[in-house]
């Protein structure tokens, strides 16, 4: 886990480089992003059994770790 700054909200996270996108809970989307505006999402996620996990939708956003941005 390694500490960053997702416009500027200071979150604690996994860090995966090579993923294409991070995924948040709808509690802390309510909790630290519901001023951002969510678009209509097409991506598709399974949880490990393959169950269907729903989308909310999807943002975009500036995330810094350290001096990297």
């Amino acid at each position: 886990m390694v500490m960053v700054r997702v416009n500027g909200v200071k979150l604690k996270m996994e860090a995966d480089s090579a993923a294409a996108m991070s995924i948040i809970s709808q509690r802390m989307y309510n909790k630290r992003f519901k001023k951002l505006k969510l678009r209509p999402s097409k991506v598709m996620l399974r949880d490990y059994s393959g169950k269907s996990i729903q989308v909310l939708g999807e943002m975009d956003v500036r995330v810094k770790c350290g001096t990297k941005s």
